[in-house]
């Protein structure tokens, strides 16, 4: 009865733990998209910039 009650728990936490692990890593996946995005645009932004900067110096 101990041993039974025990390995459901066990079994609980490690499904709760395999739960927690796929949401934790679609969230770490979704963040570094994100920053890779955001990262391109940024970069873009910038590289815009300093064509036109380089056009009015011309």
């Amino acid at each position: 009865m101990n041993d039974d009650f025990y390995l459901k728990r066990v079994f609980k936490n490690k499904l709760f733990l395999k739960i927690f692990g796929k949401i934790f890593e679609l969230m770490m996946q979704l963040l570094f998209f994100l920053e890779i995005l955001y990262y391109n645009n940024t970069s873009n932004l910038q590289r815009k910039r300093t064509k036109e900067s380089v056009d009015i110096i011309k």
